[in-house]
């Protein structure tokens, strides 16, 4: 039986792993859970070589506490413009696993600041992540602990565009 990531990809459109997706994907689900750099020309289909995988991961995960300030995934753009272009394209994912399961999966995409109500996904600037953990350095011990606490949960982090 197809698994419901599966299905939504293929109601998207998304039937075959391209050459960079089949060679990636499952390093990057692997037990050691280790560091993979992808490279590719644009079009090769490097975002759902990192997509695919974020929603598999939160898909075996439990669901997420009420309250919890981390997300699951952390997506790091240098650009407005590839911000909203990831963020798109993880959200019609979502929607295509919530009219399969109804298990709903929020993405968000914050520009400057660390959102109030986290989401499962967070494509963010490297910006606004930095004020999530601005706290990190303060004087205040509870804001420090609440700071880290809020990388420390987060199961994958993603550089987009590290080049």
């Amino acid at each position: 039986t197809k698994s419901t990531l599966c299905e939504a990809l293929d109601s998207l459109g998304f039937q075959r792993a391209t050459k960079i997706q089949a060679a990636s994907i499952p390093s990057v689900l692997s037990e050691d859970r280790r560091a993979v750099v992808i490279s590719s020309e644009t079009g090769s289909g490097k975002t759902l070589a990192y997509l695919v995988p974020a929603f598999e991961l939160i898909l075996r995960a439990p669901p997420r506490l009420e309250g919890d300030r981390h997300p699951n995934v952390l997506i790091l753009v240098p650009s407005l413009e590839l911000g909203v272009q990831v963020t798109l394209v993880a959200q019609q994912i979502a929607q295509a696993i919530f009219s399969l399961e109804r298990r709903q999966i929020r993405v968000s995409n914050a520009r400057r600041n660390w959102p109030s109500e986290v989401p499962d996904i967070l494509v963010c600037s490297p910006r606004a992540a930095a004020q999530g953990l601005a706290p990190c350095q303060s004087e205040d011990e509870m804001a420090r602990k609440q700071a880290l606490k809020r990388i420390k949960d987060v199961e994958m982090v993603v550089f987009d565009e590290a080049d």
